[in-house]
């Protein structure tokens, strides 16, 4: 063991100890006062009879992609159950409303010795599935001295964090030599990867959110929109952050200078922000989250509400993502709306999903648009339906390539699964 994996397990309990009342908090304020104990590691449901499958991400589109990926193997394999868990409320909030039989939710342990033992103790996992980057090495420590396999799947780490691996050989070796299996999304995570664990199975070349199953939407809410909406042109901006609602909201009220019954969907990457959106413009908004439906008079409609964005993409003719306008976000998963065959465009600084946004830009499927020029190029494709059909056909045809592959890729973790 060296030094830096030393350091970590004795810093990683004292670190989570202070920051713990700050997670009790955010949980009991969301309304998960009662299961604040699975973060650490005590379960709230018991472990279902046969062979369980784990499978962690951190959030909401880690979780989704999972929730997809545990529906594809219960398919090829219906005696599997899987427990799904994830660390943040958001996901919290999403997530069980999707589970379907053999599918449970859990908070995930908290990365101390202590929490994941009483976790793994209780759950007796057959085959664990970390995503992207859950890098947690009292978990991984556990697992292998428990004899539960492991896959690291979608694997993504930043640059940042593959020069740190890279600097610290040892402790990586350590760390990634748990993985039995390891699937990359993008080339630069893969040749890393590959000189950090020479002994796992390595799969390259698709991004599992390509292949998740589109996002729902509930069909009576859905007609209501469309009826309140009418023959309105719409337009979505999509996750937005703070610093990105000022440029979207000036770029439509210039729109609707050429184009006054144009309808904006705004969906804040963070609903409770809704207040301080409200007081940036002076525009006609109604708020989802009052049960209101936008009317004639309605210019903006703020979707302050979890678990929507099926909706939104579907009444949209065009979609902004943002988290991309301003440095520092790093994007959003630009699969979501080409599944949904939506065309979108988004802002240049899109480094969190950049091997994503390069292949759907090549494919023609979205466009990278200048946040200062955002009237243009919005204006350009709300009224192009022969553009906009191209580049959804084009997402289309790349969502069906990816699909393929993650076929692949569930028997090859089924084939791992322990008896």
């Amino acid at each position: 063991m060296t030094l830096p994996l030393q350091l970590y397990r004795w810093l990683a309990p004292r670190l989570i100890a202070r920051r713990l009342p700050k997670i009790e908090a955010a949980m009991a304020e969301a309304g998960f006062t009662a299961r604040i104990p699975e973060r650490m590691g005590h379960a709230s449901l018991p472990r279902p009879a046969g062979r369980l499958i784990w499978l962690h991400g951190a959030s909401v589109g880690e979780g989704l992609t999972l929730l997809d990926l545990a529906a594809a193997l219960r398919a090829a394999d219906p005696a599997l159950q899987c427990l799904l868990t994830t660390g943040t409320v958001g996901a919290a909030k999403v997530i069980p409303p999707r589970l379907t039989e053999g599918l449970i939710h859990q908070f995930a342990p908290l990365d101390t010795p202590d929490a994941v033992a009483r976790f793994l103790t209780h759950w007796r996992p057959n085959l664990a599935i970390l995503a992207e980057s859950e890098i947690w090495p009292n978990t991984l420590a556990a697992l292998r001295r428990a004899d539960i396999p492991t896959a690291l799947v979608n694997a993504r780490l930043s640059g940042s964090s593959l020069r740190l691996w890279q600097r610290l050989p040892r402790s990586a070796r350590k760390v990634f030599g748990s993985f039995g299996l390891i699937h990359s999304q993008d080339d630069a995570s893969h040749d890393v990867l590959l000189t950090l664990a020479p002994e796992a199975e390595m799969l390259r070349g698709e991004n599992l959110k390509a292949a998740a199953a589109p996002l729902p939407a509930d069909a009576t809410a859905l007609a209501a929109l469309h009826a309140a909406i009418g023959t309105r042109p719409v337009w979505c901006a999509a996750s937005t952050h703070k610093g990105e609602e000022e440029l979207i909201l000036a770029a439509h009220r210039d729109l609707l200078g050429d184009h006054p019954d144009l309808l904006l969907i705004l969906c804040p990457r963070h609903p409770d922000r809704a207040d301080e959106i409200m007081r940036l413009t002076d525009l006609h908004l109604s708020r989802r989250s009052t049960g209101a439906l936008p009317d004639a008079q309605t210019q903006v409609y703020l979707a302050d509400t979890f678990g929507e964005m099926g909706l939104w993409f579907r009444l949209a003719r065009l979609t902004l993502l943002g988290g991309s306008l301003v440095d520092g976000i790093g994007g959003h998963n630009p699969w979501e709306p080409a599944r949904l065959g939506a065309a979108f465009v988004s802002g240049p600084f899109v480094v969190n999903a950049a091997p994503d946004f390069a292949a759907l830009t090549a494919a023609g499927a979205t466009r990278m648009v200048d946040p200062n020029a955002l009237v243009d190029a919005i204006a350009d494709l709300l009224y192009d339906d022969a553009t906009r059909d191209s580049m959804a056909q084009a997402g289309a045809t790349l969502v069906r390539q990816q699909a393929a592959l993650r076929d692949a890729l569930v028997q090859k973790l089924i084939a791992r699964v322990k008896s």
